[in-house]
């Protein structure tokens, strides 16, 4: 019982992870804008009378910017499709204080985490730690 289970654990992790090793994803399909679902597996939810956060992709310029739960956000975008490897450079963000600032402390906690990316077969995009381990799970904005 306890292989089977460790079995099962191993499986899904690896269904959920960022590998290099992966089929490599295409610059475009990661342009544009990106509402962000989940923050290190905390489900994430806009907050009363406010847009969800999100995360977009200028290719053509090479930069991220995007909304945090309470600000904007911006900064370099550096990726790679043959190697799923992603970097955001330095970031900035503007610095108004909001009256529910939880979820922008874990969107900018986590932002410097990401390390490598992928976008499944369903479309969602996944940001991922050095580890693998999934640190941002978005859906693209319609």
């Amino acid at each position: 019982m306890k292989k089977m289970l460790a079995t099962i654990c191993v499986a899904t992790a690896a269904l959920v992870s960022c590998t290099t090793s992966q089929k490599a994803t295409s610059l475009d399909s990661l342009g544009g804008e990106w509402n962000i679902i989940k923050v290190d597996g905390k489900e994430i939810k806009a907050s009363d009378g406010q847009e969800m956060p999100f995360i977009g992709f200028n290719i053509n310029e090479k930069q991220v910017y995007g909304y945090t739960g309470c600000n904007r956000l911006t900064g370099a975008l550096n990726a790679d499709p043959n190697s799923g490897k992603i970097d955001f450079g330095n970031t900035g963000s503007t610095r108004m204080m909001c009256h529910d600032m939880e979820t922008e402390n874990l969107v900018l906690g986590a932002i410097g985490k990401v390390k490598t990316y992928k976008v499944d077969k369903s479309g969602k995009l996944t940001l991922c730690d050095e580890s693998g381990k999934a640190v941002f799970e978005m859906q693209k904005k319609k």
